[in-house]
């Protein structure tokens, strides 16, 4: 007996090692796919104080910068989008029509005003540069070379406005997404230094890596992206830390009034925030999980452990950020809701890995983010939507806004891959590609095949998962190359079958 029991435990201690081995060599594999790709990445390292009864953040920002681009820099440039809001911008993040959605409370001013600026613990000249005086150049005092590191601290005092955009203050939240200085992508040899526009998403960054601490009253909970670190009291302020690696961007969602439900999907664990007295909670975060699983099933693995889907404030129906999406408090109906959720989720996919510059080639994330959309819906008919009736409505709804503007005079633009701030109005946008861009690819889905049309996703976030695609890039992952550039030319150019009725 005595033998049996010592063999039973020496092979219950060889099964908890093997086990244990086996459990953690999934979780290193997880892992694995970030923390290669977070090689030789800038790295962002921001200290946060929030003072809520000036509605300011003082912060500092330590940059890790890599030349990794063959070339030498002699400066370096940061968007500085909070200077959107501030007294005198002549570029603003809105619009005649949306300015009264975005300032319920009356107009409201924000910015963000640079106080230093060291490199490698010098300092260093800088100044306010671009088309609305929104970058922050700094100049180095010798060019920085191929593979070169460089280290800059940036101080920094913030102002949010009250107002319902992806940055600001009202009813109880503080969004800040777009809030800190980030580096322009470097492209053909210049710093890309797009203003803050107000349709679109007027802005795109490159994979960097993220250690965030914020500072701020009790009274708040804190959700941002990355991961939890931990979390600290002093006095009546609570000090949280959040760490993200290879993620495109960072952002935060602070609010009084919040309740978390959650669950894990693999080895992510996906958070749904909404209101204490939210009857629904559980509801939108099946939703989300059955999303997850979804996209995750068709076009790839999802390489973070956190994904949280934030009801908050906001002007519009919802936005992304890595890992973190926001979806509009200020939404009623259950079908948009449902609809924003999965949207902003397939983001995850068509922006957070796969990126792409959002100002030009806006099709590309926000058209396929709704076609996933599309996608998902057809496959849970529980929530009463077919790909036949949402492809109907999409064309009955598009050529009702070109017949509209066709009668009263109003030529449309149809092309697709113009700057976000050429189309005419939102409503252009919103057709031209939203609309038009799930068009487009049921269209390709139609014509090649929809195991084709997975495929190629498939395809896509494998082989250009945190870098930044072009066009050529999208079409190259296509088995039939050839057709595909013929189809997608032809809606972004106006002369598909859209443009023939």
């Amino acid at each position: 007996m005595k033998k049996r029991f010592v063999r039973f435990v020496a092979l219950s201690v060889s099964f908890l090692f093997v086990f244990s081995f086996v459990f953690l060599s999934v979780g290193c594999g997880f892992d694995d796919a970030v923390n290669k790709a977070s090689k030789n990445l800038t790295s962002y390292n921001l200290n946060l104080n929030l003072d809520e009864n000036s509605h300011t953040i003082s912060g500092s920002e330590d940059v890790q910068f890599i030349n990794m681009k063959d070339e030498k820099l002699s400066d370096l440039c940061f968007h500085l989008y909070p200077r959107a809001f501030r007294d005198g911008a002549k570029v603003l993040p809105y619009t005649t029509l949306t300015e009264a959605r975005c300032f319920p409370n009356g107009k409201s001013e924000g910015n963000i005003v640079i106080t230093k600026v060291l490199v490698d613990n010098k300092n260093a000249t800088f100044s306010y540069d671009g088309e609305d005086e929104n970058i922050l150049k700094v100049n180095l005092v010798s060019p920085l070379e191929y593979k070169d590191k460089i280290n800059v601290l940036i101080d920094f005092v913030i102002t949010i406005p009250n107002c319902t955009h992806r940055f600001g203050y009202y009813d109880n939240n503080i969004n800040l997404g777009n809030f800190y200085p980030i580096l322009c992508v470097r492209e053909n040899g210049e710093w890309n230094k797009t203003p803050y526009y107000a349709t679109g998403d007027p802005f795109f960054s490159e994979c960097a890596n993220f250690h965030v601490t914020i500072s701020a009253p009790n009274t708040y909970e804190v959700v941002a992206s990355g991961n939890f670190i931990n979390s600290t009291q002093e006095g009546l302020n609570k000090k949280t830390s959040f760490e993200g690696k290879t993620i495109r961007d960072f952002a935060i969602v602070l609010s009084k009034d919040i309740k978390e439900v959650s669950s894990k999907e693999g080895n992510t664990v996906i958070s749904y925030y909404g209101r204490n007295e939210d009857v629904d909670l559980n509801e939108n975060l099946q939703t989300a999980v059955k999303a997850f699983r979804f996209l995750r099933g068709n076009f790839g693995e999802y390489p973070y452990r956190t994904l949280k889907v934030v009801k908050t404030p906001f002007m519009q129906g919802g936005m992304e950020y890595p890992n973190l999406v926001m979806v509009s408090s200020l939404l009623t109906d259950k079908d948009e809701i449902n609809k924003v959720i999965v949207h902003e989720l397939a983001h995850q996919w068509w922006y957070g890995l796969v990126g792409n510059n959002e100002i030009n080639n806006a099709f590309i994330d926000e058209g396929l983010s709704e076609y996933s959309t599309f996608l998902f819906f057809d496959k849970h008919r529980e929530y009463g939507f077919s790909m036949e009736d949402l492809i109907l409505d999409a064309e009955d709804g598009y050529n009702l806004y070109m017949e509209v503007f066709s009668s009263i005079g109003i030529s449309v633009n149809t092309k697709m891959d113009v700057p976000v701030n050429m189309y005419q109005s939102e409503y252009e946008y919103t057709y031209m590609v939203y609309v038009r861009g799930a068009l487009m690819y049921h269209y390709l889905a139609k014509e090649l095949g929809e195991k084709e049309m997975i495929n190629a996703l498939k395809t896509l976030n494998k082989k250009y998962r945190f870098k930044i695609i072009t066009k050529e890039d999208l079409i190259s992952c296509f088995r039939n190359k050839a057709k595909a550039k013929i189809i997608i030319d032809s809606f972004l150019n106006g002369t598909c079958y859209l443009d023939k009725t």
